[in-house]
């Protein structure tokens, strides 16, 4: 009863502040029961309200990140990475954020008051220019089937690839249409275009935040999100092990092995960090116990001496991912920065880098590479890109950025469609290989050097907006999500030329408090 006279409330003004009035109703329905629901739990929990008010004894006490790093960076070894031999090099294809939308329609409005358009319920648009073209549109609208499938037609043609990360969000941006029913209907269809264009490539797939219905809201304490798995599960079976699926059935994160490069790819479940997710707000301590399985997962690598690539969804380094989470998966990178080769992540849209550090001396122990979109929302061009990497030690060698020129390609309805190469890492950057520290002599290049500045704000926007002058404030931003995988560091390092939307979204992250030890 009480649930329904907020929520109800909710509606209210979020149709006072005139957002469309379906929307409304769709968001406040998919997502208040769970919100309200874990606040009302967390607060009304009988050991908190007996500890608060000192009537027991305390059983659990806060875990500090500097006393989690100086536990896990306790047995670091002084190995150091191997360089690269490349006598043989192989090819990976990631994919992030497709985010199809099965009811795109060429000429519907693109300028509508949803929050997702190009779609047949926008109507016709007033103004001709105004209209979804073809191909896609740069707007707030994601991609029709069609051009993913002139993606995948153009990449089993001409890249030669020998293996796929995929790192999730395939479902379309109408949250407030959204059901468990129809959320998984994209991922399906997406894993037959790749299968049917692929079929003996080694995919690694991981989903994203907008998979889970309604989206983001991933539980981390119950089985309330085992109908995803189960699901994902069934599709994905030709491509993971029967070890790898048991555990991702399970836990929602695997590890597996490409035997022929003797590389190990470990798929997390960024939901676990995700600050939109409100069942974090109930126990936000290393929910489903990920960071202690990856743990594990790398100290059975480095026995080994084997290559480990790591991939996920959401950047621990961004905004809303929790730092208390992205500081702990710091400290396992600084750990291990001697086996892992790879970090791959998406969610951003933009075309990104960002270095781990030493929780030592702050030298570069890790850089984090976060894909572009496929999807064109909100304002972009289509883009994937390639790693080309030696086959001997699993170190990048080189990354091939690919966009879809969309202006110039929509006025071509037939096809076939060609992804142009927008650069190359070591040639747009001018640095002589992928190490840490070349990375980092980039990034330090976004402060230092306007035109470094205005060449990687380019490319994160993947060339759909023209070169600018940047102010310092712009500038700072770019820089600081950059030099640092931990927002709260990233926050600091911006000090007063925050921008108010980094803030907001860094001040969700306070509400599930603390991680906590010796739990009961």
């Amino acid at each position: 009863m009480i649930i329904n006279v907020i929520e109800r409330a909710f509606i209210v003004i979020c149709e006072l502040i005139k957002i469309d009035k379906q929307v409304c109703h769709g968001a406040v329905k998919g997502f208040g029961d769970v919100l309200l629901d874990q606040l009302i739990t967390k607060i009304a929990d009988p050991l908190r309200i007996c500890q608060r008010m000192m009537m027991c004894p305390r059983t659990v006490r806060k875990e500090r990140v500097k006393e989690y790093a100086q536990e896990i960076l306790k047995d670091k070894p002084e190995t150091s990475i191997p360089t690269p031999t490349k006598k043989s090099t192989y090819r990976i294809l990631q994919l992030s954020d497709p985010h199809v939308d099965l009811q795109y329609e060429a000429g519907a409005n693109a300028a509508c008051s949803q929050p997702l358009c190009c779609r047949p319920e926008n109507g016709v648009p007033t103004s001709p220019e105004n209209g979804a073209k073809f191909w896609g549109t740069k707007s707030h609208c994601d991609i029709p089937m069609r051009t993913f499938d002139q993606f995948l037609q153009f990449a089993s043609k001409n890249l030669d690839v020998d293996m796929i990360i995929w790192t999730g969000d395939n479902i379309a941006h109408d949250i407030w249409h959204q059901s468990m029913e129809t959320q998984t209907v994209n991922t399906y269809d997406i894993t037959q275009e790749i299968m049917k264009y692929f079929p003996n490539t080694p995919v690694y797939p991981m989903f994203g935040n907008h998979e889970a219905y309604p989206a983001d809201q991933f539980d981390t304490i119950g089985n309330e999100s085992a109908w995803l798995l189960e699901q994902l599960s069934d599709m994905w079976k030709p491509w993971l092990d029967e070890k790898a699926l048991s555990t991702f059935r399970e836990k929602s994160y695997y590890s597996t092995v490409n035997e022929k490069f003797n590389v190990k790819i470990i798929a997390l479940d960024t939901q676990v960090c995700d600050t939109a997710n409100f069942y974090l707000i109930k126990d936000p301590t290393d929910p489903l116990q990920q960071l202690a399985w990856l743990r594990q997962e790398l100290y059975e690598s480095e026995r080994k001496n084997q290559g480990v690539f790591i991939m996920g969804h959401i950047p621990p380094g961004d905004f809303g991912c929790h730092s208390l989470w992205s500081a702990r998966y710091r400290a396992l990178v600084d750990r291990f920065t001697n086996i892992i080769r790879g970090q791959f992540f998406g969610h951003t849209h933009t075309d990104q880098v960002q270095v781990v550090r030493s929780f030592a001396d702050g030298s570069p122990v890790g850089s984090i590479y976060i894909a572009p979109s496929f999807t064109t929302y909100a304002n972009l061009n289509p883009a994937f890109r390639i790693y080309e990497v030696d086959a001997e030690t699993n170190l990048l060698l080189n990354l091939h950025q690919y966009r879809l020129d969309l202006d110039k390609w929509n006025s071509n309805t037939t096809g076939p469609l060609v992804f142009d190469q927008a650069y190359n890492l070591l040639e747009e950057y001018n640095v002589p290989d992928m190490s840490f520290k070349s990375i980092d002599d980039i990034v330090n290049r976004i402060k230092n050097s306007t035109e470094v500045a205005e060449t990687y704000v380019f490319n994160y926007d993947s060339g759909a907006i023209p070169r600018a002058k940047l102010t310092a404030r712009e500038t700072a931003h770019y820089y600081c999500l950059a030099k640092h995988s931990v927002s709260e560091d990233a926050l600091k390092c911006l000090g007063l030329k925050a921008q108010i939307g980094d803030i907001l979204l860094f001040a969700t992250q306070l509400l599930p408090g603390a991680w906590y030890i010796d739990k009961c």
